[in-house]
């Protein structure tokens, strides 16, 4: 009877699961592009040179080691000098 009992739950649960791990599948490549949409955002703040709204961007890219570094960068008089850092931290080419 426990035999039945255990395969009963397991028929019931299995298409939950499956649900759940569609969700936490489909939430994961949500992350994954809003990343990528963050990151874009920050390269048009290099262009643009408006460290005020690079600083939102690296936090949503949760990319603190950029940030902290731009942050230093800061202490620099000239904001081509930020904006090279915040570019460097970027990954970006150099035109």
């Amino acid at each position: 009877m426990k035999m039945i009992e255990d395969s009963y739950h397991s028929a019931n649960i299995a298409p939950i699961f499956m649900k759940i791990v569609y969700h936490v599948r489909l939430l994961g490549y949500f992350v994954l592009f809003s990343v990528k949409i963050w990151e874009n955002m920050a390269r048009n703040c290099v262009k643009t040179k408006r460290l005020d709204v690079a600083f939102i961007c690296l936090a949503r890219m949760r990319n603190a080691r950029a940030a902290r570094a731009v942050r230093e960068a800061e202490l620099e008089p000239e904001l081509e000098a930020q904006v090279a850092m915040l570019a460097i931290q970027l990954n970006m080419p150099v035109n």
